[in-house]
């Protein structure tokens, strides 16, 4: 069973909660975004094994904030690189 437990929500951007998961089946964690009420920005998914990871996470949820802060609508019809 792909189970995923959430173990901490995170205010590291303005405007934004992001949160985290684990799936201790797989060993994996998971990054999700609420950005302006805006559910489930898929952020980053895989081994822990990176010490920048809060960085990088920070970074991309500031990116996708920006955008819809901006009134750019393509964010919602593309995948988030």
């Amino acid at each position: 069973m792909n189970k995923w437990k959430i173990i901490a929500r995170h205010k590291w951007v303005s405007e934004a909660i992001i949160t985290e998961s684990i799936n201790e089946t797989e060993k994996l964690v998971r990054f999700t975004a609420t950005i302006f009420g805006w559910r489930n920005w898929k952020i980053w998914e895989g081994k822990l094994n990176e010490s920048m990871i809060s960085q990088y996470v920070q970074q991309k949820v500031m990116g996708i904030r920006d955008k819809i802060k901006s009134g750019d609508e393509e964010i919602f019809y593309k995948e988030i690189k």
